[in-house]
């Protein structure tokens, strides 16, 4: 498995992410849904906890997960 963190550029639907915060992870899931100015993410959680919707003004980090096979 390797990471790759974005500000957010070059982040699509379907992409498993984590969400950090201050380089904690705090939502690792899968983007249901982008704006089209890549401003305002909807993630659907791992683990079952439901969805959560993060804006890029609020400080938050991304990362892709990359599974390697």
């Amino acid at each position: 498995m390797s990471f790759e963190i974005f500000d957010w550029n070059g982040i699509r639907p379907g992409d498993e992410i984590e969400v950090l915060d201050d380089g904690l992870v705090i939502g690792p899931g899968v983007i249901e849904d982008l704006a089209s100015d890549q401003g305002i993410i909807r993630l659907k959680l791992s683990y079952g906890r439901g969805g959560r919707t993060y804006r890029r003004e609020d400080g938050w980090q991304v990362r892709t997960i990359r599974r390697e096979s």
